[in-house]
């Protein structure tokens, strides 16, 4: 089992199918085409990572310098920068998504964090480097 799983202790919920239907909801909310993609569901993933670990740090490359960030800013901050690009794509006929529904992202992070909320009962985990180690996330 991963920490993520072991967090959410819900093994027969089906997080990742539930939280794909969430994503997309939201983009035909948003979007006159319709749309299908797991990336809201991976993003409902993220979302969960950012309730239950919010203290763990995610090695990130900042122009080409390897930085620990913990998770709360590196999520929060692509968060911003999802809300950020799917209202550019709403308000302005130039926008430069290629397609990408960046408002199933939003949708699928929100239902992880709500779900991981429910399902945990708002308790994060406080997870060091070395649980995420042992569990074979990092080398």
């Amino acid at each position: 089992m991963t920490p993520l799983s072991d967090g959410l202790r819900a093994r027969g919920f089906p997080f990742v199918k539930v939280a794909l239907i969430a994503a997309n909801f939201c983009v035909w909310i948003f979007y006159e085409l319709p749309n299908l993609g797991a990336s809201g569901a991976i993003a409902a993933v993220l979302g969960a990572y950012f309730v239950l670990y919010p203290n763990s740090r995610i090695l990130t490359l900042v122009v080409v310098v390897p930085v620990r960030n913990p998770a709360r800013v590196f999520l929060g901050l692509w968060l911003l920068c999802q809300l950020f690009e799917g209202n550019y794509g709403l308000f302005s006929a130039s926008a430069n998504g290629g397609g990408v529904a960046f408002f199933a992202h939003v949708g699928g992070f929100v239902f992880g964090v709500i779900a991981a909320r429910i399902l945990t009962a708002a308790r994060p985990a406080d997870v060091g480097a070395g649980d995420l180690a042992h569990a074979g996330a990092i080398p």
